[in-house]
């Protein structure tokens, strides 16, 4: 069996796809402030307000805001939060410098907004609303005209404005906590997903240390049959369970997707297999076959592949329950498994049914399905070419029968029936 890489979702395509948003945003914050600093310069310039007398000392006041900018947050890549500080300073520089340009150019207001949009930073409650209300009135006296119009009626109109920006100002604040929740969202998915993978990544290398102690021990012994039995286990455990994980990632990362479901169920699978993997190794029976009851066990695990896949699927038991040779056991748990495994992968089912029959000296096992069927003549292939051949091969070891039957559209039926050494189970 070949090596299995964790391709399918790798920490650079989960760290690329949830920066993304952060990035673009960065770069509008970034930007913002002197894009709008430019386009309220040269409306002052082209609309003489209150005249070019004022000019001079307007455009000095412009060429401080740039280096305010520059030396405040765009040299140092920006403020972080936690440095309330830092952030009150330059908030309350940048407001004072968009006050003068505002009075003396209403145009400016413009560049004012910015500081709508880095208000929300701060951590003060007090602090974040007096700024929001400086904001506000410099966008309240830009549109009433400017500062000199105030008068008479003019005031009533001033104060409307005012409560309308603060009102927009409490709606960003709201927009800006969203948005800080999506990004913590953002960061424990890749937390999760990191987790994952790094579970995923010493789940293969200790595969790989199995597969070494594979071969020294098929080396040492010399016996086809110990190859052939591990070559059996190995599908059964550890291909089946990492296919399961590589496919939870995959679905982890689908839009509107449970993605903290999806991670445990990876987690548990990725579990399970090394598990199954070292008693695989150590020639033991598998976990769930350790309990008094094979019955018990293959309702266990029906229960389980239901939960997985989302699917409706009965199980029953006929006849008296009793205990098996445990070679039997281990055959027919792992023909029931490998037949569910096959029933997700390629049949599109709707309802699955699981059938066990004790019969006077033999034991039967019955897996159907509703879904797209096949011909036998051509049944599909499982990975590594392994699959049905695997079942074949466990039911005949054991002197036992095993037939599929299946036609394109109606279904398919998996059924096994080995010889058993009666012991009667007592409830």
């Amino acid at each position: 069996m070949g090596a299995v890489t964790p391709t399918a979702c790798s920490d650079d395509d989960v760290l690329a796809a949830h920066s993304k948003a952060d990035e673009q945003e960065e770069r509008f914050l970034n930007f913002a402030p002197y894009a709008l600093l430019a386009v309220s310069t040269i409306l002052y310039l082209i609309v003489e307000y209150p005249g070019p007398a004022q000019r001079p000392v307007t455009l000095a006041v412009v060429v401080v805001a740039v280096l305010w900018e520059y030396a405040w947050w765009t040299r140092p890549r920006g403020i972080s939060e936690e440095r309330q500080r830092r952030l009150l300073i330059y908030i309350a520089g940048g407001i004072a410098i968009s006050a003068f340009l505002v009075v003396n150019g209403p145009w400016f207001a413009f560049y004012a907004w910015t500081y709508y949009l880095r208000t929300p930073m701060l951590a003060n409650t007090l602090a974040r609303w007096m700024a929001f209300c400086c904001v506000a009135a410099q966008l309240s006296g830009s549109q009433v005209g400017g500062f000199r119009n105030l008068s008479g009626g003019v005031w009533f109109g001033y104060a409307a404005l005012f409560a309308v920006n603060l009102a927009v100002a409490a709606g960003m604040t709201k927009l800006a906590t969203a948005q800080e929740e999506r990004h913590e969202e953002r960061r424990r998915v890749l937390a999760r997903v990191q987790a994952t993978n790094r579970q995923l990544a010493a789940t293969l290398a200790e595969n790989a240390e199995l597969q070494e102690e594979v071969a020294r021990r098929a080396r040492e012994s010399g016996v086809a049959d110990e190859r052939a039995r591990l070559a059996r286990e190995i599908h059964d455990t550890i291909a089946q369970g990492l296919a399961g994980v590589v496919a939870q990632l995959e679905a982890s990362r689908q839009p509107g997707a449970d993605a903290a479901r999806h991670l445990d169920i990876a987690h548990q699978l990725a579990r399970e297999s090394l598990g199954e993997a070292r008693r695989s190794v150590q020639a033991l029976r598998p976990e769930a076959l350790t309990g008094p009851r094979f019955s018990d066990a293959l309702a266990r695990l029906a229960k389980q592949w239901g939960e997985l896949h989302d699917m409706p699927i009965e199980y029953a038991v006929a006849g008296v329950p009793r205990a098996l040779a445990p070679d039997a056991e281990v055959a027919l748990f792992r023909v029931t498994q490998e037949a569910l495994a096959n029933i997700a992968k390629h049949a599109s089912a709707s309802a699955v049914a699981v059938n066990l029959t004790f019969l006077d000296d033999a034991v039967a096992i019955d897996v159907r399905d509703d879904g797209t069927g096949f011909e036998i003549a051509a049944p599909p292939a499982s990975p590594g070419g392994y699959g049905i051949g695997v079942m074949r091969e466990r039911i005949d070891r054991l002197d036992g029968y095993f037939e599929i039957e299946s036609a394109a559209g109606e279904g398919a039926t998996v059924s096994a029936v080995v010889p058993s050494v009666c012991t009667e189970v007592t409830a």
